[in-house]
């Protein structure tokens, strides 16, 4: 599910980059279109946002989903470790005479 939220989001950001590099490109070939000029840019760079938005999303869930499958593998090291820690905590304790 995740894939495909993250598929979407990068064909939307590759839309609104290609859009406003048309944009920029129509700009130049009317002259006196500052606005328009100025507009696909902003739009690119919204594009570019989006994009690493997602890129971030991504690297994110797929460093979760790798945490994941690793506790499931393995063992909790502190489960085994219990015993060993309570008594070196006995140890550690004062005597009283």
């Amino acid at each position: 599910m995740h894939a495909k939220i993250y598929r979407a989001l990068c064909i939307l950001a590759w839309i609104i980059m290609l859009m406003s590099l048309i944009t920029v490109v129509c700009s130049f070939i009317k002259p006196g279109y500052s606005s328009l000029f100025i507009s696909g840019l902003l739009f690119y760079i919204l594009g570019g946002f989006v994009s690493l938005f997602t890129h971030v999303l991504y690297l994110e869930g797929k460093r979760r989903r790798g945490q994941d499958n690793k506790d499931e593998d393995e063992p909790d090291e502190g489960s085994e470790g219990d015993e060993d820690e309570e008594s070196i905590a006995s140890e550690n304790l004062p005597i009283e005479e």
